[in-house]
């Protein structure tokens, strides 16, 4: 059997560390980037055994981090955990209750839920729930269920806090319908101070954290398209990091050995967090190091950005130059939507198709860059706008505070610096025809170009000439396609 992963956590109020739902502020996002335990306090582990009494009600797929658990507490006694809590180990009752949240419908967890909160199980302050491939095929209806029965739980226990989990990747892709469910609970989540384990998140990426998997059509079991083929990041990881050093169970259901432990290891860091510790600020992931649909009783979402942010330093690191035609798989890897539900790999073109709904949506290279040169042959296909930023931070808005930006309208061209808009008199219009932008940064100055055209030529502040920054390519209220792009600098 397949297991979804959305599972239900529940902890009881304790003294001092413990915060349940109801009182936490703040969500408890746990993703791919939550897997370096060198960064967990070892106390916080202690106090976490100490302060849970664990319930994991859970078929195949949920026995993935049960698996990367035990190989962790096999190799370091910190990660012990039994039944009984005994020998300063977790309390962890496995399997118990029996079911996932699907099986043997959508909503018969909740009734064993509180069977067991309510009887054998009153001691249990911490309790997950998996699903087994449902999400893949629910409907927002089917999630909007999940999220209230969750939602009456937490009213009914007021001292028990439950954390929510995402399911695991299924090969649809961005546009699937299982990312859209992913997202429907992720938005609940972050807008609602929920905790989340995030489990299609961390299987989406290999322990660099640099490409997202689940954007290449990922599926549980680490296999993603590559050229044309297939590939699967867990092996071609092991394979070019044979001293990884990391505690591998001898199998995880469904999938390769990594990313059990992967999320073992995103276990043991959710319920030290949990236990009151506070982890640093997330940053891109390096080695092992941490990283739309619309329910009717949810907020409205805050988009969760993963751009890095801009570095004010000196021109450093190595030098890049990448030519992208997007005429295979592997030409879209260095690309991620932003500010777009909607991915910006097409099903049947080639090209990256950007879609905007009254906000900028950008397809955005995924590593930060000095920019010395950048350019990229466009169409709009739908409204007048064409944008690009570079060396910039990008928070959503057309005008970032932080670095350039140039708007092409068919009204004109503007330029922002550093959050300044600055309006180029006589530039040329955009029409519905492709284009060709250049844009080159050299000797601390700004030359931009449309078809061969100067629009501007700008001294930089000294700073900005010297910073990396996020690359995108993109549209304001317009669909564009980007069919080839040249780009050139330092990460």
């Amino acid at each position: 059997m397949k297991t979804r992963i959305l599972a239900a956590i529940f902890l009881s109020a304790v003294p001092l560390i413990q915060v349940t739902a109801q009182q936490r502020s703040q969500p408890v996002i746990i993703d791919h980037t939550c897997t370096d335990l060198s960064k967990v306090p070892e106390k916080y582990v202690n106090a976490a055994k100490k302060k849970f009494k664990l319930a994991y009600g859970h078929t195949s797929h949920g026995s993935q981090i049960v698996s990367g658990m035990k190989a962790l507490a096999n190799a370091n006694d910190l990660y012990r955990y039994n039944r009984d809590g005994s020998g300063n180990a977790l309390s962890l009752w496995d399997y118990n209750p029996r079911g996932d949240l699907g099986n043997p419908n959508r909503t018969e967890w909740a009734r064993r839920t509180r069977e067991l909160l309510e009887g054998n199980g009153r001691d249990r302050n911490l309790m997950m729930w998996s699903w087994c491939g449902q999400a893949g095929s629910a409907s927002e209806r089917d999630i909007d269920t999940y999220l209230s029965l969750m939602s009456k739980l937490e009213k009914e226990f007021p001292n028990v806090t439950f954390v929510y989990m995402t399911g695991h990747l299924n090969g649809s892709g961005a546009r699937g319908n299982l990312n859209r469910s992913n997202e429907q609970i992720r938005e609940y989540c972050r807008k609602n101070g929920k905790a989340l384990f995030d489990f299609a998140d961390i299987e989406s990426y290999d322990p660099d954290g640099k490409v997202n998997f689940m954007e290449l059509y990922g599926r549980d079991n680490c296999d993603y398209r590559k050229d044309g083929g297939r590939g699967n990041w867990a092996r071609e990881w092991i394979t070019n990091n044979p001293n990884h050093g990391l505690a591998l169970p001898s199998r995880a259901a469904h999938t390769h050995p990594l990313n059990g432990a992967l999320k073992g290891r995103a276990f043991w860091w959710m319920i030290a967090q949990l236990a009151g510790w506070n982890p640093p600020a997330k940053q891109p992931a390096k080695k092992i190091t941490p990283v739309k649909r619309s329910g009717t009783a949810r907020k409205e979402a805050t988009e969760k950005t993963v751009t890095p942010s801009p570095e004010k330093t000196t021109v450093s690191g190595k030098a890049v130059t990448k030519i992208y035609r997007f005429k295979k798989a592997g030409e879209y890897r260095d690309w991620k939507e932003f500010g777009t539900k909607k991915s910006v790999i097409p099903e049947t073109e080639t090209g990256l198709d950007i879609p905007s709904g009254g906000k900028p949506a950008l397809a955005v290279y995924r590593n930060p860059v000095n920019l010395s040169k950048l350019e990229f042959k466009a169409r709009v296909l739908h409204g007048n706008h064409v944008n690009w930023y570079v060396n910039s931070k990008l928070t959503g808005s057309w005008r970032p505070s932080i670095g350039l930006g140039g708007i092409i309208r068919n009204d004109g061209c503007l330029l922002t610096v550093d959050g300044k808009v600055i309006k180029i008199p006589n530039s040329p219009r955009i029409d519905k025809e492709a284009h060709h932008y250049r844009v080159y940064i050299k000797n601390g100055e700004l030359i931009w170009k449309m078809d061969n055209k100067l629009i501007t030529k700008r001294r930089l502040p000294d700073d900005l000439a010297n910073r990396k920054g996020s690359v995108g390519i993109g549209a304001y209220n317009s669909n564009v396609k980007v069919s080839g792009i040249y780009l050139k600098g330092t990460e």
